[in-house]
């Protein structure tokens, strides 16, 4: 079938921002050209804006409408593909496009097409581009702020256990090692604060170094999963090597405001923790909205109540729903509340004896039913 017979539809699945703008008219176009800019800007204007899709168009549709040769049209589609503003899906007789988002002014130019741009265009337009594009423009009011603080206007919301975020302080510069990996496997708008987080919490538990962080993460996105907590735990445990140990557990204050749960479980076992463990005390750290130092009091705490072992997860949500109720968030109030129940423990239980009916009463219910049914008769008759 002849290509100018097909037919095509547009889908675009985002809003584009006045960011976006910017960036397509000043910094995409020196490098795309004003046909590719034209053919993008009309098939954003061709998608319905309620279902952010256009309807069926033959393609002489799209040369009519630009004045342009079948060549010259493709060449500008090859463009925007190359430029990752297009995704062109084709079958028998039919052509998907679907629009990308342009990257915003700052995303641009950290990407891979901004050197292009730098040697299409002379050095005065590039730093006047830089010049109305520059992003931390310090702005100095004048007068003492008295905005109100979010805190101050509304009141708190209680995040859910699966909401928390374990702030951890990571030796190593998270941020620097997601900045090292291939923008073709990371692309920029995935490098969230969220994953700087996540990458720091792995890197917390396992005792992870820059390199290994590095590998790990390159592991999990050559396979193309995604860096979540589930991927990274299991390609983390491949770094997790035994290690001499010394039981050195204390039941003071300073040790569990200071002692790594790793090093907590080897101190009370005697052994290293093995993969399930960990996986335990992952979820412990990523899902219970608490300071490190009471999750290494309650980690503490179930070990001895089971003679060294380490439970199921299940187990510790029922100690967590307790200490909930009881609003302990500190390593001081949760030791007290384990005293508190093991001097309960101790203590003499009250005897108990149960009480039960005398025979005299026993027998008044029965003389009492034995009347009744006497009388009863005697009405019958």
């Amino acid at each position: 079938m002849a290509a100018n017979s097909k037919t095509f539809h547009v889908e675009r699945p985002f809003r584009l921002t006045q960011d976006q703008d910017e960036s397509l008219h000043l910094l995409y176009l020196p490098l795309i050209g004003s046909l590719a800019l034209s053919l993008y800007t009309m098939l954003v204007h061709l998608c319905d804006p309620t279902h952010q899709k256009s309807a069926h168009y033959p393609q002489s549709y799209l040369l009519d409408s630009l004045a342009q040769a079948p060549s010259a049209l493709q060449e500008a589609r090859e463009t925007l593909e190359a430029s990752a503003l297009l995704k062109t899906y084709e079958d028998d007789t039919h052509h998907t496009y679907l629009l990308q988002e342009p990257m915003t002014p700052k995303l641009f130019v950290k990407s891979a097409l901004f050197p292009y741009i730098k040697a299409n265009i002379s050095q005065d337009r590039v730093l006047d581009l830089s010049d109305r594009l520059r992003l931390n423009v310090k702005v100095k009011p004048q007068g003492k702020e008295i905005s109100k603080r979010l805190d101050e206007r509304f009141k708190p919301l209680h995040a859910k256990p699966n909401q928390a975020v374990l702030q951890v302080k990571s030796p190593v510069d998270v941020k620097q090692v997601i900045n090292t990996l291939p923008l073709t496997l990371l692309p920029e708008n995935a490098r969230t604060r969220e994953l700087e987080q996540l990458c720091a919490q792995m890197t917390f538990l396992y005792d992870l170094s820059e390199r290994q962080l590095h590998e790990v993460c390159l592991n999990v996105l050559s396979q193309n999963k995604p860096l979540d907590a589930l991927t990274l735990s299991h390609a983390a445990h491949g770094f997790v090597k035994p290690q001499a140990h010394t039981r050195s557990y204390r039941s003071d204050l300073e040790y569990f405001q200071a002692v790594h749960p790793k090093k907590l479980i080897s101190d009370l076992t005697g052994t290293n923790p093995v993969a399930a463990d960990l996986r335990i005390v992952e979820r412990l750290l990523t899902e219970v909205p608490w300071p490190l130092e009471v999750t290494n009091v309650l980690l503490a705490y179930v070990i001895q109540e089971l003679d060294q072992q380490i439970p199921a997860f299940g187990y510790f949500e029922k100690v967590i729903a307790q200490w909930n109720r009881k609003k302990i968030r500190t390593a001081q109030a949760a030791l007290e509340h384990i005293e508190a129940q093991r001097a309960k423990k101790k203590e003499p239980k009250p005897s108990y004896t149960p009480r039960r009916k005398s025979k005299q009463n026993v027998e008044m219910d029965v003389d009492w039913f034995s009347d009744y049914l006497k009388q009863q008769e005697g009405e019958n008759k």
